[in-house]
């Protein structure tokens, strides 16, 4: 768990950083793909100053594998940059990669580790459940912005049937094709959608109805008790007051765009935010999320007590 609770420790800038995510292989069948990917790489790349640091990254980490015994089982993160950094994955971390199917041997290379991609994968509280009709089959499907899973199937007989599922199963929003979600009323517009929408489309058109009721929430808890006496110095304002409010663990709940909470996030201990965080964006010049940004720059803190 080092990585996910030390990642600042672990930053680096630079080129061709790898980031590894490996589970159910051994360490002799790891190896043997590492070295598959080095051949590859030097039939291919014309680039010697690439090749070459390709090389290094990779080897090393062979290198490091080949202290194991063939057979022992490899369930990792593997971050090699300058030096090779490896991370057993927890029980909880390895029971979700078999929960969602996740890639066995995922690797990707960039000028950073894809330490925020690892921190999303493994986390499922940002999930939720769709449905996506063709005719009058829906398949439930869960999903996030990094990884998404088919639940079931099921085959409606009727709208009655489907209106029972649909209030008892929480479906964000609906989409598909066919006559059978044509005919539904009871959704509203903006959680329905007649047409089939890639999951890319999907996760935007969430994400945005999010930021909708996160808008409504900010108004309700802070911009429409601005005046009122009880709530005197019961909200922090700027950087400043909302970090000093951060290290001395007075705020309850933050409001805060998704660009300062990145640079926020890169500043402080995962550990100090242990408080609600609403993410607040603007969606269209004049909305709440506008007033937010440009009156308070991005930024309100409610604190526990006045």
């Amino acid at each position: 768990m080092y990585w996910l609770t030390h990642s600042k420790q672990i930053q680096e800038k630079g080129k061709m950083l790898y980031t590894f995510l490996i589970h159910n292989h051994t360490s002799s069948n790891v190896i043997s793909k590492l070295r598959t990917i080095l051949e590859k790489v030097n039939l291919r790349m014309k680039d010697q100053f690439k090749k070459k640091l390709i090389n290094e990254r990779l080897y090393n980490i062979i290198t490091e594998l080949e202290n194991l015994k063939p057979n022992d089982k490899i369930n990792h993160i593997i971050l090699s940059g300058k030096d090779v950094n490896i991370y057993e994955l927890s029980k909880e971390q390895l029971a979700i990669c078999r929960k969602w199917n996740l890639n066995d041997f995922y690797y990707t290379d960039n000028k950073y580790f894809e330490i925020q991609y690892l921190k999303e994968l493994f986390c499922e509280k940002n999930v939720r459940t769709i449905g996506e009709f063709m005719g009058n089959i829906m398949k439930v499907i869960e999903l996030d912005n990094v990884k998404n899973r088919l639940i079931e199937e099921i085959n409606f007989s009727n709208q009655e049937e489907f209106k029972t599922y649909y209030e008892t199963n929480n479906l964000f929003l609906v989409h598909g094709t066919g006559n059978f979600i044509k005919k539904i009323k009871f959704i509203p517009e903006h959680r329905l959608f007649t047409g089939r929408l890639h999951l890319k489309d999907v996760n935007k058109i969430i994400n945005e109805l999010i930021i909708e009721e996160n808008q409504i929430i900010l108004n309700k808890e802070v911009l429409n008790q601005l005046t009122n006496p009880a709530c005197d110095n019961l909200f922090l304002f700027g950087k400043k007051d909302v970090s000093k409010g951060i290290m001395g663990y007075l705020i309850k709940k933050l409001f805060i765009t998704q660009k300062l909470l990145t640079k926020l996030k890169n500043k402080i201990d995962d550990s100090l935010l242990n408080f609600d965080i609403v993410i607040v964006d603007s969606l269209k010049s004049g909305d709440i999320g506008d007033s937010f940004i440009k009156e308070y720059c991005g930024l309100i803190g409610i604190k526990y007590y006045t």
